[in-house]
């Protein structure tokens, strides 16, 4: 697990220094479906083992679930301003 919290970290804050959208999108998907698999796992513990503890079938998995949506959502909604940016350097070169 502390291997795929430093992953994300390292992608996170290389994105932010290198500000290339293809990296950004490469942590952005990298984070949303490392989110969604743990909340399938949840969801498997909550459904085959009946653990209905609060770590398990409370917020975490709530938020495990709706975030990859989230992260999708906003990249879906970003794509005219990429497009936009990517057009303008094109213009510029």
């Amino acid at each position: 697990m502390a291997y795929a919290n430093l992953m994300i970290g390292i992608l996170g804050y290389s994105s932010f220094l290198y500000r290339k959208r293809d990296y950004l999108l490469a942590s952005m998907v990298a984070f949303a479906s490392w989110l969604f698999a743990d909340g399938v796992g949840h969801v498997v513990s909550l459904v085959v083992f009946k653990n209905n503890a609060a770590s398990n079938a409370g917020a975490v998995l709530y938020t495990d679930l709706l975030t990859p949506l989230l992260v999708i959502l906003l990249l879906w909604i970003s794509r005219d301003e990429r497009r936009r940016l990517s057009g303008q350097r094109q213009r510029i070169l």
